[in-house]
């Protein structure tokens, strides 16, 4: 082996030794994972083995997560970041950062639907291999079946909600139909959002429940379109 050799070897050595002894904290500010909406309350240990406690994707709360880098995607300028968590309900997902955009994938489990839907009444959003990725502001890619636990009388009314994920221009497409209603949810890379939901009115229970949550009368039943940004 030349000096050259051993000299590159060692110089490879010393930065994987360096970022794997990171910290988490540090990390999830120095990859920029923030910028992918990553949120947490607290980090501990280390890229390697750390854990991310309340993390929370945009408005979509996730919990305590075991999170840990991958080495070699970082030799072609990428940090990937594995997730998962067992408690309350398994979820695994994967962050994939690097300078041209960001990638979710693989995600799969049940999510609480926190503020993201609100006031549509949704519990919770189920992911089921789920990836999407955008380059340069736009969606290049996305896959995977997402469904939808509704709340309150709709629950009855519209006992599941699904649909393939997919892009639609700068968006991924989250349509989830089913049972007489209808949730279309749009996501950008910035964290704008669209919801529109239409929902046939199925009795006067029901249709009160709607109204009193901010849905008013459309062709067909009831509808009700919010649009901001994370």
């Amino acid at each position: 082996m030349s000096a050259r050799t051993r000299w590159l070897a060692f110089a490879a050595f010393f930065v994987a030794a360096l970022v794997l002894s990171m910290p988490m904290r540090v990390a999830l500010d120095w990859f920029g994972l923030d910028r992918t909406g990553l949120s947490a309350r607290d980090a501990t240990g280390t890229v390697w083995s750390g854990r991310i406690e309340e993390a929370a994707l945009g408005p979509v709360p996730i919990g305590d997560v075991k999170a840990g880098l991958a080495v070699m995607p970082l030799f072609v300028g990428h940090a990937r970041v594995a997730m998962s968590r067992t408690d309350p309900d398994p979820v695994t997902a994967t962050v994939d950062v690097s300078y041209r955009g960001f990638a979710i994938r693989r995600a799969t489990g049940r999510f609480a639907a926190g503020r993201l839907l609100a006031p549509a009444p949704v519990a919770s959003i189920d992911l089921t291999e789920v990836s999407a990725a955008f380059v340069n502001g736009r969606c290049v890619a996305a896959s995977g079946q997402a469904g939808a636990t509704l709340a309150g009388p709709l629950a009855a009314a519209l006992p599941a909600l699904s649909g393939q994920v997919s892009c639609e221009n700068e968006w991924v497409l989250i349509p989830l139909a089913g049972g007489g209603g209808r949730i279309d949810l749009r996501i950008a890379v910035d964290g704008r959002y669209r919801i529109d939901m239409q929902v046939a009115a199925v009795n006067e229970a029901v249709a009160a429940a709607l109204q009193a949550g901010g849905f008013r009368p459309a062709p067909g039943g009831y509808a009700i379109h919010r649009a901001g940004a994370f």
